[in-house]
C-alpha cells in the first residue's frame, strides 16, 4: 500500500476516536479532504452545481462526458474526498486536468473567488482561448436569464443518467 494511502487510512480510523487521538484525526481529516483534487472541485462548484448549459455544448460534448465518468468515479468511492489517495491508478487518472482543459478554463474563470489565484489554467491556443470566451459567456447569459430555475430533481437526473462514456 503507498503511504499517502496508508496515511489517508490511519487518517480516517483515526477521526473516528472519542480522544486526543480522534481530535487530531478529525483535523487531518478536515485537512487533507479534497486535497489534490482542486480541478475537480472548481469544475463541480462552477458548472455542475450550477447545472451548466455549457455542458451540453458539442464543442465541449467529450470533456463533459470525461466529468460526467470523473464524478461517477468519485461518488462511486466509500471516500470521495480522498479519491485522489485511495481511489485507485484508474480514480486518479480520471482526475488528470488534461482531460478537461477547456471545462476547467471556463469553470475557473467563473467562480470569483478562484478567478485572481495564482494556479495556471492551461497552455490553451488562440481558438480554444476563443471557445473558453464563447462558452463563459453562454453560462453566463443562461444562467443569469430571468425566469430561469433547475430543479434539484433535474439535476439530479442529469447527473445520474447513464450515458455512454467515450474512451478515447
Amino acid at each position: 500500500m503507498p503511504l499517502k494511502e496508508a496515511v489517508i487510512h490511519y487518517v480516517i480510523s483515526a477521526s473516528m476516536r472519542h480522544d486526543l487521538l480522534g481530535s487530531l484525526g478529525g483535523y487531518l481529516f478536515g485537512f487533507l479532504a479534497w486535497s489534490e483534487m482542486y480541478v475537480y472541485k472548481v469544475m463541480y462548484e462552477a458548472l455542475i452545481l450550477t447545472g451548466s448549459p455549457i455542458l451540453d455544448d458539442p464543442r465541449v460534448r467529450h470533456e463533459a462526458l470525461n466529468l460526467y465518468d470523473t464524478h461517477k468515479a468519485v461518488n462511486e468511492s466509500e471516500y470521495p474526498q480522498f479519491v485522489r489517495y485511495i481511489g485507485g491508478n484508474s480514480a486518479r487518472a480520471k482526475l488528470e486536468r488534461r482531460r478537461f482543459q477547456i471545462l476547467f478554463a471556463v469553470a475557473q474563470n467563473l467562480i470569483p473567488y478562484r478567478q485572481n489565484s495564482n494556479f495556471v489554467t492551461t497552455n490553451l491556443s488562440e481558438q480554444d482561448n476563443q471557445l473558453v470566451t464563447a462558452l463563459i459567456e453562454i453560462h453566463n447569459r443562461e444562467i443569469f436569464r430571468p425566469g430561469r430555475t433547475m430543479a434539484i430533481a433535474e439535476l439530479i437526473n442529469a447527473l445520474t443518467s447513464d450515458i455512454e462514456i467515450d474512451s478515447d
